[in-house]
């Protein structure tokens, strides 16, 4: 599958797992936009068009459930793919991403190898 250009909107509180993130998605040669928080993805996805949201669960002030229903609720992103990550791996949170329809999940501590493999399942008119 070819990622080149495609145009990943990142939305992690951790600096750590930013880093991580951004330098596995180099390596697919995306184009990277990264948020700190659920406010800022928000503000993010009304101003620009993103292809992908890999999104962190456990933020403070605005968790990635929360974040990922408002960024649905913006005109032309109802569809717009939304893959969580959690470093909680219990197994509600993977659940409960399906049940509001999220496209994918992905437990951290994650290699290269798991995010491109949860990248390529999303259907071709996405990705």
């Amino acid at each position: 599958m070819i990622f080149f250009q495609l145009k990943i909107l990142v939305v992690e509180n951790n600096v750590y797992d930013q880093i991580l993130m951004v330098e596995y998605l180099k390596l697919i040669e995306a184009r990277i936009t990264v948020a700190n928080n659920g406010i800022e993805a928000i503000e993010y996805a009304k101003d620009q068009s993103f292809d992908l949201v890999l999104m962190d669960l456990n933020m403070p002030r605005m968790n990635g459930f929360e974040t990922s229903r408002k960024i649905r609720e913006i005109e032309d992103k109802e569809l717009l793919p939304i893959i969580a990550v959690s470093g909680n791996c219990i197994n509600h949170e993977e659940k409960i991403s399906k049940e509001i329809g999220l496209n994918g999940f992905i437990n951290k501590p994650f290699s290269a190898k798991k995010l491109i493999e949860e990248i390529e399942k999303l259907p071709k008119k996405y990705v």
